[in-house]
């Protein structure tokens, strides 16, 4: 295959650029994991503060009721 000097830096240039654009989708990705991952950890760090405020109420009336 005898390519001039044009062509092979074409093909090299859309190769890069093929490359360049695979890192962006990754990402890309990786952003909208990051996002739901910090509303997973918002909603169970106010799940975790609920299920201890129910327990601290639940003994505090049951040491009331004893």
């Amino acid at each position: 295959m005898n390519m001039d000097k044009q062509t092979k830096a074409k093909k090299l240039f859309l190769w890069i650029g093929e490359i360049d654009d695979s890192f962006l989708e990754e990402t890309e990705l990786v952003n909208a994991g990051s996002v739901v991952r910090k509303r997973l950890v918002r909603y169970s760090t106010w799940a975790a503060a609920a299920s201890v405020g129910i327990a601290v109420t639940y003994w505090w009336f049951k040491s009331k009721t004893a």
